[in-house]
């Protein structure tokens, strides 16, 4: 078993819809309204783990990646909320994630 650590530039591409309806005095009066926010963001990522030879040609690859999302709040909330794909949630472990990879050596 063997220590690892790196750092990788993720390219994560994101689509989400909701309703909305603006919080005033009277906002259940107030129709839902559709909103979407896309886009692409590239950031950097930091990872650690170990690497665990399973056989002559399978290596397991498993710990945790934090990744340094800079996204803008958006009409669906604030980035926090969000869920980024490649970098995890950014609400309770502030796009801490773990990774487990499995290879397969040629």
């Amino acid at each position: 078993m063997n220590f690892f650590t790196g750092m990788s530039l993720v390219l994560s591409q994101y689509n989400q819809t909701a309703l909305k309806r603006e919080l005033t005095n009277d906002f259940m009066l107030r129709p839902l309204e559709p909103v979407r926010s896309d886009g692409v963001v590239l950031f950097p990522a930091l990872s650690f783990g170990f690497s665990h030879r399973l056989s002559q040609y399978l290596i397991l690859d498993w710990g945790v990646q934090k990744a340094f999302v800079n996204r803008k709040d958006d009409y669906i909330g604030r980035k926090g909320k969000n869920y980024q794909p490649g970098a995890g949630g950014g609400e309770s472990f502030d796009y801490l994630q773990g990774k487990l990879v499995l290879k397969y050596k040629f």
